[in-house]
């Protein structure tokens, strides 16, 4: 995959370069690639820091402010450059200068740009089961995963959006044994929620079972008849499989911003395993277990425990799908990179998975697999209005989010338009951003309070920020040009911190952490707050109006491409 580093805008990162060449040739014995710019904690010691001249301090035996101050009074600087200074025990800063910040302004959608990557990427997230509605459980994974696309879209890169559907086992043969024995497709279909008349078969069917053994050896002569190609079951199958799907988009819509290239799961592998069985056994990769069984003996590579991939009644396992899917989507998508976005539960998995597949003369070395662990999510509020008992619904969660959302806006704003709408954007919005302002190794724990409130590190108070920006500039014609002039410091702190978004989402996406754009976020709509708070717009002379209309333009772009990344989060124009 082609990358480049980021650093502020694709202008500053070539002034950069230019100051490493400049740096390699007045200090020949150092190359460019030696020399790295790191941002500065604090705005007040610059914008970058290079530690160069400690490095060859060191080497010789040297003393590194004297160094470093020689290295700045021999260093030409280009045009970009305000200030150059030694600090502390001899870091050279560097302060990008205020005309440089100004004309970043004149064209602020280049400061959402931050395309350096060339890849193809699949990304493999939320995978349900069919036949069950979608979980709570389910959250996670879609929403990082979804952000993950977005994020890696923004790079540049080609991505394809994988849902791995669980749509194949000895569970589907128990689902069409309910429906033969208790139901039928007209009364699965007359039923308030078809999928969820579906799951409540799949759990009649283990309840009997407890009491009828036979049904179980039912249920597995069902699902043999499925593998053999029976009609009837067949049939039952793939309308099964069309109407969970057609469920899962509808829920997708409900939270907004989720979307797939594809939804083939694991039956679409089937046709596939009995010629990668013959291959993996022929070239020794699969060899015999206990009891017939055919397993990938990985102690080699620092697994005790085999990998199993073939039952020892010749059944096969999602490991097995799972190899073939690698396969399918190598010959399919020729990617560069897999990301498969699934809980830590699944660590050893995913650990054998990828120490099985280069074995075979198929996989491109180039091809590089990651597992994304996340960790689990509970409730802090013990009770959610859910329909059904104990199971937690994910459209529950997003009807709870929408409800608690509508009421504080009924309170704090009664008269404002499109409650319903703005419910709906805000009440999502927190789901998401609860999510994604946190690591995803985190176990987390959501809170309706902190993920609605409009104080502090949530969706709503970034959304209200960026409507605040949307109601000024509603009010006033944003002008093309400017006159430039010394900026204060709140309008210097958050232009500054305007111009590092690119870098932030390089970060994210070199981290696969969407919570680093989360953070920045925040941290930028508290510049903002402080930048509306001593910074008059509307009622400015006209110069500093002009300057600050393109700076508040400027910050609404950046946030609201922010959102966007964070797993599709909407923001409203009025709140």
């Amino acid at each position: 995959m082609q990358k480049a580093r980021t650093i502020t805008t694709i202008r500053a990162m070539r002034t950069l370069q230019q100051i490493k060449a400049e740096l390699a040739e007045l200090l020949f014995e150092i190359t460019q690639e030696t020399i790295e710019f790191q941002r500065t904690a604090q705005p007040e010691h610059g914008d970058f820091a290079c530690n160069i001249a400690l490095k060859l301090a060191s080497f010789h035996k040297t003393n590194p402010r004297e160094m470093a101050a020689d290295i700045v009074e021999r260093l030409k600087l280009p045009e970009e450059i305000g200030k150059v200074e030694v600090a502390g025990p001899g870091f050279i800063n560097f302060t990008l200068s205020q005309n440089y910040l100004l004309e970043a302004l004149k064209n602020p959608s280049k400061l959402t740009d931050c395309k350096t990557e060339q890849g193809k990427i699949v990304v493999d997230y939320s995978q349900p089961n069919i036949a069950k509605p979608l979980g709570v459980h389910h959250l996670l994974s879609t929403i990082i995963g979804q952000s993950v696309v977005n994020i890696m879209k923004a790079k540049g890169n080609e991505t394809i959006s994988v849902n791995y559907l669980g749509d194949y086992g000895t569970q589907f043969g128990k689902v069409i044994c309910a429906l033969k024995n208790w139901s039928s497709m007209e009364e699965v279909m007359a039923a308030e929620n078809p999928v969820h008349k579906l799951l409540e078969l799949y759990v009649r069917f283990h309840e009997e079972e407890e009491n009828d053994k036979k049904l179980a050896t039912a249920g597995q002569e069902e699902f043999k008849k499925l593998e053999e190609g029976d009609e009837e079951n067949r049939k039952l199958w793939h309308w099964i499989v069309e109407l969970s799907i057609n469920e899962i988009k509808r829920v997708y819509s409900e939270i907004g911003g989720i979307s797939f290239d594809s939804y083939n799961g694991e039956a679409a592998e089937e046709e596939n395993l009995p010629g990668l069985l013959e291959e993996g056994k022929k070239l020794n990769i699969f060899t015999l277990g206990e009891g017939g069984s055919y397993i990938v003996d990985l102690k080699e590579e620092g697994y005790e425990t085999p990998y199993l991939v073939q039952k020892s009644d010749g059944a096969t396992l999602y490991s097995t799908r799972d190899i073939s899917a690698v396969k399918s989507r190598i010959e399919k998508y020729n990617p560069d990179r897999c990301i498969y976005v699934v809980d830590m539960a699944q660590k050893l998995h995913f650990e054998q998975l990828f120490a099985t597949v280069p074995k075979f003369p198929w996989f491109n070395s180039n091809l590089e697999l990651t597992h994304l662990k996340f960790g689990r999510m509970r409730f802090a509020d013990k009770k959610m209005s859910t329909r059904k008992g104990n199971i937690l619904y994910l459209e529950d969660v997003v009807e709870e989010a929408v409800s608690k959302a509508k009421e504080i806006i009924e309170e704090k704003n009664p008269d404002l338009k499109n409650k319903d709408q703005v419910a709906k954007i805000v009440g999502t919005g927190s789901i998401k951003y609860g999510i994604l302002s946190q690591a995803p190794e985190t176990d987390i724990v959501f809170s309706w309070e902190k993920t609605l409130s409009f104080e502090g590190n949530s969706a709503p108070y970034l959304q209200y920020s960026y409507a605040r920006a949307a109601s000024i500039l509603r009010q006033a014609e944003i002008p093309n040009d400017f006159e430039f002039r010394d900026l204060v410091k709140e309008e210097n702190l958050l232009i500054r911190d305007l111009l590092r978004f690119p870098e932030v989402v390089t970060e994210a996406a070199e981290k696969l952490k969407p919570n680093v754009i989360a953070t920045y976020l925040y941290e930028l709509a508290q510049l903002f707050s402080s930048f509306y708070t001593h910074c008059p717009v509307l009622s400015a002379d006209e110069d500093d109006k002009e300057i600050r209309l393109k700076l508040i333009q400027a910050y609404s772009m950046v946030i609201k491409e922010g959102l966007h990344l964070l797993g599709g989060i909407e923001v409203p124009e009025q709140m």
